[in-house]
């Protein structure tokens, strides 16, 4: 029996979430054409994971980025459990980037040469194909907490699904056409609304 559940009434675990591996962003032109060198990427610690660039739909966290070669790496953490079972089945695995163009062309066929990363978001077609959770990196990731503070056990082995098919439809083929071309467009709506508050 786990630690954690030595004093049962003291302690809430919650295991509906997952965490995985990620490349997140590569050297490679996406869909439209558009490269995003990753050297010049700025990275904070930890970054908010959204749906398909909705920032009202916050599904979990992004944390330890890494430089790897030609593409960057994360700790992509799905806390929401409806988005974590779509992961787990495989169903949902791509990944966006949503950036702050500080160097660069950001519009087809350009090269953004500086950025800084703003938000990732799950998506069913990502605009940079290397872009998207390792399946075999899927781990169950479990939030704890006890007598007030929280902390997490990501160390438990994924557990046998529901039994929901992995051919599940995520969306409609009109929502899917509508995430590809939100890809950059929902980041320059959002960074305008935040320079208007700041003026």
């Amino acid at each position: 029996m786990s630690k954690y559940f030595a004093i049962a009434n003291k302690t809430k675990r919650d295991c509906s979430g997952i965490i995985a591996r990620a490349v997140i962003s590569s050297n490679s032109r996406d869909l439209a054409g558009t490269i995003v060198k990753q050297d010049g990427i700025v990275m904070p610690e930890r970054v908010s994971l959204l749906s398909s660039h909705d920032d009202h739909t916050v599904i979990g966290f992004a944390n330890n980025f890494k430089l790897e070669g030609e593409v960057t790496t994360a700790d992509v953490v799905v806390l929401d459990p409806e988005y974590a079972s779509l992961v787990r089945n495989e169903a949902l695995l791509g990944i966006s980037v949503g950036l702050d163009v500080l160097e660069g062309s950001d519009v087809p066929g350009g090269t953004i040469s500086k950025s800084t990363l703003l938000e990732l978001s799950l998506t069913p077609v990502p605009a940079n194909q290397d872009a998207k959770i390792m399946p075999a990196t899927i781990k169950q990731y479990c939030s704890i907490e006890e007598g007030g503070s929280k902390k997490v056990d990501t160390t438990a082995k994924l557990e046998p699904d529901s039994g929901e098919p992995k051919n599940k439809v995520v969306r409609s083929n009109a929502k899917l056409l509508r995430a590809v071309k939100h890809y950059r467009s929902a980041v320059r709506a959002k960074l305008n609304k935040l320079k208007k508050i700041a003026k």
